[in-house]
């Protein structure tokens, strides 16, 4: 391609750019229809998504330090007790974080057990990641219920 065409195609792509941009300012100026939340839930409730506070997401990336050791599994005065089908230690609140769709089926056998879990707090304290599983055992419950009504509609 020629310097000449180059350029004219260059120009072109600004032109295209710019009306696209003006476009987005003027439509969003002048359009006042539902958004967000109620956007959001109309396009992914039956995906059974559910949208995530700022708060959630700085948990979700705490919760994702966990590698998943097990020590403070091994602690937990709930597993000895509770069966292990249903509570499997509370290093199953960060796995449960990365389920959505699911979260309900496999988070009702762990939250019977885990407030429990979730008043004792040892395993906060010995998690060589120092992940706050209290926290995301009660995100995980707090999901689970926005879910369980999400579905139930």
């Amino acid at each position: 391609m020629s310097s000449a065409g180059a350029r004219g195609a260059r120009i072109w792509a600004y032109v295209v750019l710019a009306f696209g941009l003006v476009a987005h300012l003027v439509k969003r100026i002048f359009h006042r229809g539902d958004g967000g939340l109620a956007k959001f839930n109309a396009h992914y409730s039956a995906d059974r998504l559910l949208p995530s506070s700022p708060e959630d997401l700085v948990l979700y990336a705490t919760a994702s330090r966990c590698i998943n050791c097990g020590i403070c599994d091994a602690l937990c005065p709930v597993t000895s007790t509770a069966p292990r089908h249903e509570f499997a230690g509370p290093s199953m609140a960060p796995l449960l974080l990365s389920r959505s769709a699911s979260l309900a089926a496999f988070a009702a056998p762990f939250l019977k057990h885990s407030a429990r879990c979730e008043s004792c707090g040892e395993c906060q304290h010995v998690c060589p990641t120092s992940v706050p599983i209290a926290s995301v055992i009660r995100l995980v419950r707090r999901r689970a219920e926005r879910l369980g009504r999400a579905v139930n509609k």
